[in-house]
């Protein structure tokens, strides 16, 4: 078991790379190992679990053919998707849309037999550009708006442009995926009832509503375990538990550093106005990620809304800069375990020219 787990490590650069940071960070202070977020890492795990008892229906593999027969082209698979993953992070936050809709675009390649890493590229930006409109849309504006009492003129008028700038994106993006017609099987697969896919559906139902705050999480994932336990046991393996150790090492480590004295005075100078507000918040994002920095930044923030836009904007940029971009980083490698390195390349294309365009135009804002 320890031969197996050091493989993994080796072979996942990303863990690795979290790892090597998390334990860095033990030498300035041990208080990272409180600052580990365990109902994130229930809700991921709840969500990976379910995914994967719907694949075994063929559920996704079922929407991804009938999605394709409707398009026709990869070009309008990555309209269709990137609008469908803009709008549903608004209500369901960035990583349940990408959870949940990026296995559909990896499964399209697969039946289309093309490489999804455009429409997958697209679909992490819209996710994160359509996630900022709303307060429930991801922690760090769930965040931001509890902490600092925004009224609904104040956060809407911050975020709504970041919304349309998403939207503007995903148009341009997906006409410059190239067209490619997809020849697809003469028998369609057909979608059968079982009381195992009921039992999925409404551990699906149970999920969601753990998220939302409607169910307690430990019921959730006591629901989620006897549900694999009684359709697919299997489904329990399956799971990318490299994704959770990720996310657990990252928590680590920016609760290890954040608490850090020096860092905090630092953080403190360097917000004196809004512009150096959102420039920080920006800055920070790529290195911590942006939900790290909006709670390591608020209580030294004079401008609650500077700091609202700098940490939605700064999801892009780097694979660290959101833990989104990480989701569907994770997932598009488990799809094409040698594909890393063409999907990095036109993912920091997409997030660095996009970064500065919107960058300097909203820092005019803050004069």
């Amino acid at each position: 078991m320890i031969r197996s787990f050091a493989r993994r490590m080796r072979e996942d650069a990303v863990l690795l790379s979290s790892a090597v940071l998390a334990a860095a960070s033990c030498a300035v202070s041990l208080e990272g190992f409180r600052s580990i977020d365990w109902e994130v890492i229930a809700s991921l795990f709840n969500l990976m679990v379910t995914v994967e008892l719907l694949e075994g229906f063929r559920l996704l593999e079922i929407a991804a053919q009938r999605m394709l027969r409707a398009l026709g082209s990869t070009r309008k698979a990555a309209l269709a998707m990137g609008i469908l993953t803009l709008l549903s992070s608004t209500l369901f936050t960035n990583d349940v849309a990408l959870l949940s809709l990026v296995p559909v675009s990896l499964t399209m390649s697969r039946i289309g037999s093309f490489d999804a890493r455009e429409i997958v590229v697209v679909q992490t930006v819209a996710a994160n550009l359509g996630s900022s409109l709303t307060p429930m849309g991801n922690p760090q504006n769930l965040f931001v708006f509890s902490f600092f009492s925004l009224s609904p003129t104040d956060f809407f008028s911050t975020t709504a442009p970041l919304f349309l700038a998403g939207l503007l994106y995903v148009l341009l993006a997906s006409a410059a995926v190239p067209s490619k017609r997809v020849h697809l099987p003469t028998e369609g697969l057909r979608l059968r009832a079982s009381f195992g896919l009921s039992i999925t559906w409404l551990t699906f139902a149970a999920v969601v509503a753990s998220i939302f705050g409607l169910a307690p999480k430990p019921v959730a994932t006591s629901v989620v375990l006897l549900a694999a336990w009684t359709v697919r046991r299997g489904a329990l393996l399956e799971v990318d538990y490299n994704l959770l150790l990720t996310f657990v090492c990252f928590f680590v480590f920016v609760g290890n550093v954040s608490s850090a004295e020096e860092v905090r005075k630092t953080l403190g100078s360097l917000l004196s106005d809004p512009r150096s507000t959102l420039l920080a918040s920006v800055a920070l994002s790529q290195v911590i990620s942006n939900v790290p920095a909006a709670v390591l930044l608020s209580p030294f923030a004079g401008s609650p809304k500077a700091l609202l836009l700098g940490v939605n904007l700064g999801g892009l940029g780097t694979l660290v800069a959101s833990l989104a971009n990480l989701i569907s980083f994770k997932l598009y490698l488990r799809e094409n375990p040698g594909g890393g390195r063409a999907f990095l390349k036109i993912f920091t294309v997409h997030n660095a020219l996009l970064l500065l365009l919107l960058l300097p135009l909203f820092a005019l804002l803050w004069r």
